[in-house]
């Protein structure tokens, strides 16, 4: 996966060859975590240190409710801890940016 497809922040390598196509479930994930009105309170109600553990369990619930649609994807966020890391804090920092400006 080219690193403009990452999300902000995110330019590691992966252990799988990720395509372009791949941005999408990444977009959906996104879209998924930004209309959970639970996530918004958490994020208006919390520093982002603070929002990354409940993100946490939210972020790992929303990519297994998906693995279906894109198994290597699902592949590569449980087989490399650095990836889902990475993944997990970029995304939590922008759900979290995002909820903090809507309110």
């Amino acid at each position: 996966m080219a690193a403009e497809t990452y999300p902000a922040g995110l330019t590691s390598a992966t252990p799988a060859e990720l395509t372009i196509t791949d941005a999408l479930p990444f977009e959906q994930f996104k879209g998924d975590w930004l209309a959970d009105p639970e996530l918004a309170a958490q994020a208006n109600a919390s520093t982002l240190d603070n929002f990354l553990i409940p993100f946490a369990n939210k972020f790992l619930s929303t990519v297994q409710s998906r693995m279906d649609a894109n198994a290597d994807i699902f592949k590569a966020i449980n087989d490399d801890k650095g990836f889902a890391d990475g993944l997990r804090a970029s995304y939590a920092r922008e759900v979290f940016g995002h909820s903090a400006k809507a309110n």
